[in-house]
Formats: structure tokens, C-alpha cells, sequence
């Protein structure tokens, strides 16, 4: 009996662990995708600064096809970044699942529940004699993963534009 508890002891703990580095890792996440955002805010804004100089300075126009270049090097290095960041979080989660599925099944059952609300699905509480269901709205269910994937995307797709247009803008210069 006491190796039984002590099984349930090193679940509890191990449990708590991983929790706590899945809850560590989400923030670490969050940092990171704010920074991402605030980088190529940052580098967007001082190349439609250096654009929108009405005399035309070759200098800045080369500076914009620099900063654009950078800004998709950023991109790809962030991206690179919050996938890895992804991945442990995923860790951290499905080495919490395994320990709750394995040895608190009878105890609760957090995580599947919240893989089921991900998945769309209705879970249910009981709250006193109450049986109370509870789901995700569809726009709810968006994976953090893939639209923070989106964001990139949409970022790059904007530093190939202002790359074009700061080679336009060169050509025009030069002519």
C-alpha cells in the first residue's frame, strides 16, 4: 500500500511540475509573440518613413530594401523561435495529459477536457446537483500556433511588398 502512495505522491508532483512549466512556457510564448510584434512594428514604420521622404534620397531608398531584407530574416528567425517555444509547450502538455490519464484519472481530468474544448467538443460540469455544459464558440477555437503562423505570414508578405516598391522607387531615382 505505501508504494501506491508513494506512486500517487511522485504523479501529484509530477504533475504540478509539468503544469507549472506548460503555465511558464505560455508565458514565455506571449513574451515572445509581443516582441515579434513590436520588432516588426518598429521596422515596418521606419521603412515607410524612410519612403516617404518627399526629396529623393538614394540613401534611404537603399535603407528601405535593407530594412525589408531584415525584416523577413526577422521573420523567419521569430518563427523559428515560437515554433521551438510551441514545441515544449506541447511537451509540457502531453507529459502532464500522460501522468493525469495514467494515474489521476479517477481524481480529475483538466487537460482532456480542455483538448476536447480545443477540438470543439461539449464538455460538462457538475456543479451540485447540476450537470452543466459547457463549448468553445468557433472563433474561440483559432490554435495559437497557427495564427501567430498567420501573423508572420502577413508581416513577411508585407516586407516583400515594401521590398518592391523601395526597388521601384530606386529604378525611378536612377532614371
Amino acid at each position: 500500500m505505501p508504494e501506491n502512495q508513494d506512486k500517487m505522491e511522485n504523479a501529484r508532483v509530477g504533475y504540478q511540475v509539468a503544469t507549472t512549466m506548460m503555465i511558464t512556457e505560455s508565458e514565455i510564448f506571449w513574451s515572445k509573440f509581443n516582441t515579434l510584434l513590436l520588432a516588426n512594428s518598429i521596422v515596418v514604420g521606419a521603412i515607410v518613413l524612410s519612403m516617404t521622404t518627399e526629396q529623393p534620397i538614394i540613401v534611404l531608398k537603399i535603407l528601405s530594401i535593407v530594412l525589408s531584407s531584415l525584416g523577413i530574416v526577422l521573420c523567419i528567425l521569430l518563427f523559428s523561435i515560437l515554433k521551438r517555444s510551441e514545441g515544449y509547450f506541447k511537451n509540457w502538455t502531453y507529459s502532464a495529459r500522460q501522468i493525469e490519464e495514467e494515474y489521476l484519472k479517477d481524481t480529475f481530468d483538466i487537460l482532456r477536457r480542455g483538448a476536447d474544448l480545443s477540438d470543439g467538443k461539449t464538455v460538462y460540469f457538475r456543479l451540485g446537483d447540476e450537470r452543466k455544459p459547457h463549448q468553445i464558440s468557433c472563433w474561440g477555437r483559432f490554435r495559437i500556433g497557427k495564427s501567430s503562423s498567420w501573423i508572420i505570414v502577413c508581416f513577411i508578405s508585407i516586407y516583400i511588398i515594401l521590398f518592391l516598391i523601395g526597388i521601384y522607387n530606386l529604378l525611378i531615382i536612377n532614371t
